[in-house]
């Protein structure tokens, strides 16, 4: 399981407990503007921005678009009732 599935897991199981779609959609939003934000600080400064808990496995520019992409694809499947 990569980064973006291991997050993706854990938003799931965020968004089971909330009590409605638009709580659901607010939290997704949410989320996607602050990893816009930081894949944009990450990209300023050439990935300085994120701490490396791994050197072996650094974050790398994928990470961020592969999350934004998964949670625009969340959002999108909420606005066709999937």
């Amino acid at each position: 399981m990569n980064r973006t599935e291991r997050y993706m897991e854990k938003i799931h199981t965020m968004c089971a407990g909330l009590d409605t779609d638009e709580d659901i959609e607010q939290l997704l939003r949410k989320l996607k503007e602050g990893w816009e934000r930081r894949y944009r600080d990450f990209i300023i400064t050439e990935g300085e921005s994120e701490p490396v808990d791994n050197p072996y496995d650094p974050p790398q520019a994928a990470d961020y678009l592969a999350t934004i992409t998964a949670l625009g694809a969340e959002l999108a499947r909420m606005e066709v009732g999937e």
